[in-house]
């Protein structure tokens, strides 16, 4: 999940079902293969159920390397790739979010806002809506392509655009908010890779703008301290390199970074930032967004 440099314009089916093979990776070697095929089976007993969580979620984060987390995601996503259609997803966090942005940053309308990974266009229209000028980008064309279908069908304007956000740069680093989709940061593996995630997407906003990121909270409970050392002992008997860290899991083949409050502060003062504003949604799946700024010490 990442972005852009031009436009793409190829014509790609609205296929409901069908993936986009541009952008689909397949497993290259055992350790994606039993990865890809784990699931939670329908299980009638609560412990047992939870019990089977833990290792279905510990498993990929143990078995495989960073490269391999990036292989299984990218799949995941290509294989379902209306998952996230607005008709679909009745999740809108992000209309709690305006009024902060404002509060913070003055006035909106007008604003350009920078919406990376962006999907199907959900997050574009509530934005737009609110009176931001919105460049919306994201990996997979075929999803780029409904997301233009989309904001002609609901009558709202953005600017769509199919890159590899890894390597993607704006055309100028003058954004008044650079927005990173619900989740996003949770889904990047290692902490020194989500530094420099941090340290170069602050680096397209502009003075007395903000970089929004949001994260999936650390739970309480021992089952989050039993997948890490599973996990450990995975890595360990699979001889995998890539050392797993606390707050990692994998669920419905996507992988997640749980956070302490601690954990994230940290991240943030290595890549010089600071937080303005937050928000926290505990209500259905738990979310917190974060306003941040490059840090004035």
């Amino acid at each position: 999940m990442t972005e852009p440099a031009k436009g793409d314009s190829t014509a790609v089916s609205l296929s409901r079902t069908e993936p986009d093979r541009r952008t689909t990776r397949r497993p290259a070697g055992w350790r994606m293969a039993i990865a890809e095929r784990l699931g939670v089976p329908a299980i009638p007993f609560a412990w047992l159920r939870k019990l089977v969580t833990v290792i279905v979620e510990a498993v990929p984060v143990g078995l495989l390397r960073r490269s391999e987390i990036e292989h299984v995601v990218h799949a995941a996503y290509a294989e379902v790739p209306d998952f996230y259609h607005p008709s679909d997803y009745p999740i809108r966090y992000e209309e709690e979010l305006v009024p902060i942005i404002e509060r913070t940053i003055g006035a909106i309308r007008g604003l350009r806002l920078l919406d990376l990974y962006c999907g199907h266009g959900r997050e574009a229209e509530i934005f737009a809506r609110a009176g931001f000028d919105v460049s919306a980008v994201d990996a997979q064309p075929a999803v780029i392509e409904r997301a233009r279908e989309y904001a002609k069908q609901a009558g709202f304007i953005a600017e769509f655009t199919a890159a590899d956000i890894d390597r993607y740069t704006p055309s100028d680093s003058d954004w008044d908010v650079v927005y990173t989709s619900l989740w996003m940061y949770s889904t990047v593996p290692d902490q020194g890779a989500r530094v420099r995630w941090l340290k170069r997407l602050s680096g397209w906003v502009k003075p007395g703008g903000c970089l929004i990121i949001s994260t999936t909270p650390r739970p309480a409970g021992i089952a989050p301290i039993a997948r890490h050392l599973l996990a450990h002992l995975i890595r360990v008997l699979s001889f995998n390199s890539r050392r797993p860290e606390f707050g990692d899991r994998f669920h419905n083949r996507l992988f997640w970074h749980d956070f302490s409050l601690d954990t994230l502060l940290e991240e943030l003062d290595a890549a010089d930032l600071e937080i303005l504003d937050s928000l926290e949604i505990a209500g259905g799946t738990p979310c917190n967004f974060y306003l941040l700024r490059a840090s004035l010490r």
